[in-house]
């Protein structure tokens, strides 16, 4: 058994987006041209100079159906606290390396992989493809640099209810905290907290490699996601689309239980209570920071239910075409040294065809001698030097035999 590399076609999205034109043609991510007047209840707006609108939407106004980040409430489970040097959160069963935060789920599911696993089945080993991956944490307290599309302000906050009530103030402070503030957990105490989502210099494209049987080499999961050397791609994929959907993915955690009694549970179970680093990003400064960090990975992740796709190929001196690699079956060894070992089985190969082709000659035997035939009279031995004597006497004999 030994392994062969293939060429693969492996997809992710481009950087097309919808354009706003009426109430009911609202796709997740689009530009309403200059003069816009589209209304933004139920999107986000980053206004640009020249009077247009780039907007990222939660739903698609034409049917209604859900944008990427409308599934973080679903998908913040998968996030993985406790040990982060395993995997930072896994998503269809599939264990996604801190190396490959954010890599689109295109490598893993879609009617591309589909088809390359359906066609291969148990002997597809894994697949590697250039895609952009999130090497930083996009949430950060700084909020220096000019408006762009993607950067958002996120504010929440908590407060204590009367003594001996649950302290919510407390419970939040621990997600930014690895230590024990008994102050926060007084009746009346409150707690807020603002970062700023800025996504702008968060990406890089890397070779990211999807193991298929990864269980047993360090992972718990059967299947691993992982990133290595950088790359350079035929099509630039990261764009405002990437950006404005990193944005806006905390949307629904950060405004859990708003204006009534509670708290935003998901973000405080998944960050823990004063968890220390490491964290899944390396620049992160708290493990609040982390996890929202970290849904905005997977909004981006999850973003090929929107626009259009190119292959993840790259540049042939930066990475190359995408290949998978599949389990064959071969004779042999792969060291050239053996080949050496050929030389023998294949002279004498060699010999014995051209003694056998020789053998079918009328007058040919191997000490020289020609064969004058078979006399009528049966001779006291037999004896054949060739095949075509073996056939001359078992021809002459049986005839012999006949006129007896």
């Amino acid at each position: 058994m030994t392994t062969k590399r293939i060429p693969y076609r492996a997809v992710t999205p481009d950087t097309s987006f919808g354009m706003y034109s009426d109430a009911f043609d609202r796709p997740c991510l689009g530009m309403c041209e200059a003069p816009c007047n589209m209304s933004l209840r139920s999107a986000y707006g980053w206004p640009l100079s020249n009077g247009s609108q780039f907007y990222a939407s939660q739903f698609y106004a034409a049917g209604n159906k859900k944008c990427p980040e409308s599934f973080m409430m679903q998908l913040a489970p998968g996030i993985s606290t406790a040990n982060v040097t395993d995997h930072v959160y896994a998503y269809s069963g599939i264990a996604v390396d801190r190396t490959a935060i954010g890599a689109p789920t295109t490598i893993f599911s879609g009617e591309v992989f589909q088809s390359l696993s359906s066609h291969y089945g148990g002997t597809l080993v894994s697949t590697t493809q250039c895609v952009p991956v999130m090497v930083s944490n996009p949430v950060s307290p700084s909020l220096v640099g000019e408006e762009h599309v993607g950067k958002m302000l996120l504010g929440f906050g908590a407060v204590n209810g009367p003594v001996n009530q649950v302290p919510y103030a407390s419970y939040l402070a621990g997600t930014i905290s690895n230590r024990y503030e008994p102050e926060y957990r007084a009746g009346g105490s409150k707690y807020a907290v603002t970062c700023v989502v800025n996504p702008r210099n968060v990406f890089e494209y890397r070779l990211v490699t999807l193991d298929l049987r990864a269980l047993g080499k360090g992972s718990n999961l059967a299947q691993y996601l992982t990133g290595g050397e950088t790359c350079t791609p035929t099509e630039p994929t990261i764009s405002n689309k990437l950006f404005a959907m990193a944005g806006i993915a905390s949307k629904d955690l950060v405004q859990e239980h708003q204006g009534v009694d509670g708290y935003v549970e998901t973000l405080v179970e998944f960050s823990g209570q004063y968890r220390k680093p490491p964290y899944a990003f390396q620049d992160s400064r708290n493990a609040l920071e982390d996890v929202l960090g970290l849904v905005s990975a997977l909004a981006v992740s999850k973003m090929v239910v929107i626009g259009y796709i190119v292959l993840a190929s790259a540049l042939n001196d930066r990475g190359g075409d995408s290949s998978a690699l599949i389990k064959v079956t071969r004779l042999g060894t792969d060291s050239s040294e053996a080949l050496w070992l050929l030389i023998p089985p294949a002279g004498s190969l060699i010999i014995i065809c051209v003694l056998s082709f020789l053998s079918f000659r009328r007058n040919w035997a191997p000490v020289g001698r020609g064969f004058e035939g078979i006399s009528r009279q049966r001779p006291n031995r037999y004896a054949a030097e060739s095949l075509y004597q073996i056939i001359s006497l078992g021809i002459s004999t049986k005839r012999i035999s006949q006129e007896d």
